[in-house]
């Protein structure tokens, strides 16, 4: 995704490329960029990996479920892991490299920034009073720029000096922002997600001297992540229609929730030639696009989440990416005891995940394709559910 303007920042590049995926079920997968080889598992991360970074022979992801892992620095020669505690409850959101051994990571819970080393992994000192709840970040002018959206209903984009740690000024956005971009030039561009379910996605254009939103932009739909790439800034609505398309030089909304460019979009990344990495969970797949957002090709990767690339995609898969074929039906929406799911390939499972990647519940279709289960147990909300490669979304209400 990612933090960084939610461009994954990459300090040092050695001599391997590969993508470093987060299975959101928690492993890390690692794909060979010159061979196509998709490799699962070969490393086991803590609860509810959020983001991921790469650095120097490293990877560092940040697990929003973990007390004693929060953070994790993982050797990609060895596999050897190190962790990191930070805090007791704080659920670390997300992170952003401040120089080339200093990390920025946001604790949602605690309404702070925690400053960690890397070289030896500890923490050097925390931020308090960044909030509420912040989530993803980008660093601009010598800022750092953090999403505060408070899980819903928070408006805050806050700025921290990074000469003195300190806050320095808290900014007015759109409802419920999660993540943040810089152009470059002289915008940031805010991703706010607005109240779960009533489709009111919107970006907010920040002046990135006077801090003064400029514009707000809408998308619809509940996007939450965002890259930018040349003239073109990425939102990711990775749990509900795809990828919208903003130009960063005339703010012009050319895909919206009406119309996504592509599928996915729970986690981006962009590798040493320009090309767009996109996660899509829902389908299983991380696809890569080129400088024109034509596919060159798909990897098949379980749950794919937040990604890091390092290098450059060479090895290009032969076989056609699958693609849905048809599409899941769920009655009654919004729902508050037993649902109904159609549309399901006969004997697969039906899983209804929240919006952290969390199986809630599951089910198993039966010879028509049909399952019928109990959502009572699940608190209000919007929910994914997925069976194969196709996917939908339900409203829960009490």
């Amino acid at each position: 995704m990612l933090s960084l303007s939610l461009i994954l920042l990459h300090l040092v590049l050695v001599a391997a490329d590969n993508a470093y995926v987060i299975d959101t079920s928690g492993s890390l997968v690692e794909i060979d960029l010159i061979s196509g080889a998709v490799n699962p598992g070969v490393a086991v991360l803590g609860n509810y990996p959020n983001d991921i970074l790469y650095s120097d022979g490293f990877v560092y992801v940040v697990n929003s479920g973990s007390d004693n892992s929060a953070l994790q620095r993982i050797n990609v020669e060895t596999w050897a892991i190190e962790n990191l505690a930070i805090g007791t409850g704080y659920n670390c959101w997300g992170e952003q490299f401040v120089s080339s051994d200093t990390l920025l990571i946001s604790a949602a819970l605690n309404n702070s920034m925690v400053v960690v080393s890397t070289d030896p992994l500890s923490i050097l000192s925390e931020i308090p009073g960044v909030g509420p709840c912040p989530e993803w970040m980008c660093l601009a002018e010598g800022f750092a720029w953090v999403a505060c959206g408070g899980w819903g209903s928070g408006n805050n984009l806050v700025r921290v000096d990074l000469s003195t740690m300190t806050v320095s000024d808290t900014i007015e956005v759109g409802v419920n922002c999660q993540s943040v971009a810089y152009d470059g030039v002289d915008e940031l561009f805010v991703v706010n997600s607005g109240v779960y379910g009533n489709d009111e996605g919107s970006i907010s254009l920040v002046d990135v001297i006077s801090g003064n939103v400029t514009e707000n932009l809408l998308t619809g739909g509940f996007p939450s992540t965002i890259c930018i790439r040349d003239n073109k800034a990425y939102i990711g609505d990775g749990w509900g229609p795809g990828v919208y398309v903003i130009t960063t030089d005339m703010h012009e909304v050319l895909h919206d929730s009406s119309d996504p460019i592509f599928t996915g979009g729970t986690g981006f990344d962009i590798d040493s030639a320009g090309n767009l990495f996109v996660s899509d969970t829902m389908n299983g797949q991380v696809r890569v696009y080129d400088l024109d957002d034509q596919l060159l090709t798909s990897y098949s990767v379980s749950n794919p989440g937040a990604l890091a690339v390092n290098g450059c995609i060479t090895g290009i898969e032969t076989s056609d990416p699958v693609q849905p074929t048809g599409y899941l039906r769920i009655s009654p929406s919004p729902a508050s005891a037993i649902i109904t799911v159609t549309g399901a390939t006969p004997g697969d499972r039906i899983l209804v995940f929240d919006l952290s990647g969390r199986c809630m519940e599951a089910s198993i279709s039966d010879e028509s394709g049909t399952s019928s289960f109990s959502v009572i147990n699940l608190p209000e909300g919007i929910y994914p559910v997925v069976s194969g490669n196709l996917s939908a979304r339900i409203a829960v209400l009490r």
